[in-house]
């Protein structure tokens, strides 16, 4: 099959799968004594605290990531561990350093 006939199968199963949701909560509140009709209930007015606690976190991480791509807020890091020091110098500043260096023997008294 071919993935627009897939992705025409997965929208209708959806959109089907919305309104018997949408037909049970209606039922239920109509048990339950609450007074919701079909369109309020198809605008969201159901979400699960679960759901509110999901878009909570996405808005603070967006936000986050707003604020230190704009520059108004760093991401903390701390040193958790530095290798040894080993210098390793370049040859030509050896060559230097040791010609100008004279061993204390040889070094004139003044």
């Amino acid at each position: 099959m071919s993935n627009n006939v897939l992705d025409e199968r997965r929208d209708a199963w959806t959109e089907k799968s919305y309104e018997l949701f949408t037909r049970l909560l209606y039922a239920m509140s109509q048990s339950l004594g609450y007074d919701f009709d079909e369109v309020q209930l198809k605008r969201d007015c159901y979400s699960p605290i679960a759901h509110g606690r999901v878009e909570r976190e996405q808005t603070r991480i967006r936000e986050g990531l707003v604020d230190i791509l704009d520059g108004k807020r760093s991401i903390p890091m701390y040193v958790t561990y530095l290798p040894p020091y080993h210098p390793i110098d370049p040859p030509e500043q050896s060559e230097t350093h040791n010609k100008s260096i004279q061993p204390t023997a040889d070094a004139p008294a003044d």
